[in-house]
């Protein structure tokens, strides 16, 4: 390979991808052409993908013979790759868990990013002094950088203009990401900062015919996101243990051990978390986020769920515990992992993991894979419970409920969250509240009569992950004691005190009218001119009434009129072919605010109330016998809410 005429300085940090892209706008030739010449596209010149592996590594004779061509040392080179940015992370070796990998194992597994790209904006700015723009990082597609360190906040995901992720080829008319690619839409020359998603406008281009977006990702909307102290500590110690060498001394559970352990028992702790959720959650109760990561679980738990047939998987559930893509998620749910592996009571606590564990269960294989890799402490606290996950039995439910109140209690008045009036009967027993109020409203309707447990839950509007976790999570405390017959007592005088009202709200009527409803578009219309109207002239311009925004109004008021949770919200599910991942995870970000709201003017506050006055009126409808969808309404007098 001839070396190029003129080259570029790689800048520190940056990824290979990076580099290809800065080169190629430099000498005005697109990015496949410029793999090719450096011996990096093989012979792919006649279509539109290569490698995505190179993100990882590059073998040593092909490094050389790239190098001279791109005019840099072989040095140079290597340290573009993951592979030389991160030595002590496992997942972005070749050789992982005691065996070789594809890259297409890598990308399914979700350990490190190679179909898209966390980023920051004012990193991607150009700068005195360089030739073209700023650099894509290569730390950026490690799961455990949210932030940037530089500008103190989180990183970014998609692009606020087509919503795809960022640096990636996009997501499919169907909902699916496309293929993984070392750089999207590589025959566009386009500007390094430029997004290179392929539009599916209307749904109706191919992925080798859409045009790219092209909105530039080096422009801020708004101010972003602060990180805690706590996160950015958290990221500070990661980032330092897989910049080391993969034998680093590290700490886990207390006691010594490698780098390379450490985050496979952060690994591990994650795949628990995600297959016992919310039995983590009840570990640390104040904790921040906590919306976030039951978004991100449940998402993975409604999938897996969706595979499951007769008992066997259709699919398998590789990316089972694969942190999620953003980094606020990401953050809250490595955070709770690091915290559990730092407890002095780490050991209580995995074993409480496993003891809700059963079995068949997505990611199951990957435990028993990742166990021998773990540190030694982190082996020691799981064996005797691991053993038991092996030959263990397959219980659901240790005590069916009996249907007590058959012809008295109506299943149509059960919500799927119990309120506080009727929880303040269950409070004071013993055991995790959140698990509780689930597993008790999918007791009342079993109590009601011609319901099996999952039945019940799925009536409810649980999935079957839901239903699973709350059962297990609060088997071992029937276990103790006298606990069952307690729990049978206070559920007993609940189902009375709901049986004895003669006003009971008809919740599956508001279940059923609501199912595949959504805010109306002149309603959402009326809504955000009323939340306009009270903001300040000097936020109004700045407020995005983006499609995330309406789902996530819509899931809010659906949570409140059914009394539900609003990740569960079916519009959710509904909508998640029309809206690509991005929005749909920025969505239940959204609704978590909208219902937290904010401080005195904040959009989220003033959009709480005006969904509140909306929702009031829409349940009159409803419950008046009339169609969600009426006539327009009018703000009725506030109202104290109680969810």
């Amino acid at each position: 390979m001839q070396p190029l005429p003129r080259s570029l300085d790689p800048l520190p940090g940056e990824s290979l991808p990076g580099f290809l892209l800065r080169l190629s706008y430099r000498l005005d030739i697109a990015p496949l052409h410029l793999a090719v010449h450096c011996g990096l596209g093989g012979k792919m010149s006649t279509t539109s993908t290569f490698y995505p592996r190179y993100l990882l590594q590059v073998d040593p004779g092909l490094a050389e013979i790239a190098a001279r061509s791109l005019r840099l040392t072989t040095s140079e080179f290597h340290n573009l790759t993951l592979t030389h940015q991160a030595p002590g992370f496992p997942p972005v070796q070749a050789d992982y868990l005691g065996k070789s990998r594809s890259i297409s194992s890598v990308v399914h597994e979700g350990w490190v990013f190679t179909r898209f790209s966390r980023y920051c904006p004012e990193c991607l700015v150009e700068r005195e002094g360089r030739t073209v723009g700023g650099s894509w990082q290569g730390r950026w597609r490690l799961p455990f950088v949210f932030t940037c360190p530089l500008h103190h906040r989180f990183l970014e995901w998609c692009c606020p203009t087509c919503g795809n992720p960022a640096f990636s080829a996009g997501i499919s008319e169907a909902g699916r990401w496309r293929p993984a690619r070392l750089i999207p839409s590589p025959l566009a020359v386009l500007h390094p900062a430029q997004c290179r998603s392929q539009s599916t406008e209307n749904g109706h281009v191919g992925p080798r015919t859409a045009p790219t977006c092209g909105n530039r990702l080096d422009v801020r909307h708004g101010p972003g996101t602060v990180p805690s102290t706590e996160v950015t500590e958290l990221q500070d110690r990661l980032s330092r243990l897989a910049m080391a060498s993969a034998t680093a001394p590290a700490m886990s559970l207390g006691e010594p051990t490698t780098a390379s352990a450490f985050f496979n028992d952060l690994r591990t702790t994650m795949l628990l978390m995600c297959a016992t959720w919310p039995v983590a959650a009840e570990l640390e109760p104040n904790r921040l986020q906590r919306d976030a990561d039951a978004v991100h679980i449940e998402g993975q738990l409604r999938s897996s769920s969706v595979r499951m047939r007769n008992g066997r998987f259709l699919l398998p559930a590789r990316a089972q515990g694969a942190p999620s893509p953003d980094p606020i998620a990401a953050a809250a749910l490595m955070g709770l992992a690091s915290n559990i592996l730092g407890a002095p009571e780490a050991a209580d606590h995995l074993g409480s993991l496993l003891a809700h564990c059963t079995k068949p269960w997505p990611g199951q294989a990957k435990l028993f894979e990742l166990e021998p890799h773990c540190s030694d402490g982190f082996r020691k606290a799981i064996r005797g419970r691991l053993d038991g996950l092996r030959s263990g039995p397959n219980g659901r439910v240790i005590f069916p409920q009996p249907p007590t109140h058959r012809d008295r209690l109506e299943a149509r008045r059960i919500p799927q969250r119990i309120p506080d009036a009727w929880f303040s009967l269950l409070e004071g027993i013993g055991v995790a509240p959140n698990a509780l109020r689930r597993d008790a409203a999918i007791r009342l309707v079993e109590m009601a009569g011609g319901f099996t447990r999952r039945a019940a839950a799925l009536y409810l509007g649980f999935h079957d992950g839901t239903e699973l976790s709350a059962a297990t999570l609060l088997r071992k405390w029937q276990h103790n004691g006298d606990n069952a017959q307690k729990y049978s007592r206070a559920l007993t005088r609940l189902a009375d005190k709901i049986t004895a009202d003669p006003h009971g709200v008809d919740y599956q009527l508001r279940r059923e009218q609501l199912r595949t409803w959504v805010i109306p578009p002149d309603e959402w219309t009326a809504i955000t001119e009323k939340v306009t109207q009270r903001q300040s002239p000097r936020i109004r311009p700045l407020t995005r009434w983006s499609p995330a925004r309406h789902l996530a109004a819509s899931a809010v008021v659906w949570a409140w009129a059914t009394q539900g949770y609003y990740w569960l919200a079916p519009m959710r599910h509904h909508q998640r072919h029309r809206l690509p991942a991005p929005q749909m995870s920025a969505a239940g970000r959204e609704a978590g605010r909208i219902i937290q709201s904010g401080g005195q003017g904040s959009v989220y506050r003033l959009l709480n109330e005006t969904l509140w006055d909306f929702c009031t009126n829409l349940t009159a409808r409803i419950d008046a016998g009339l169609s969600a969808t009426g006539a327009p309404w009018s703000s009725p007098p506030e109202d104290n809410r109680t969810s």
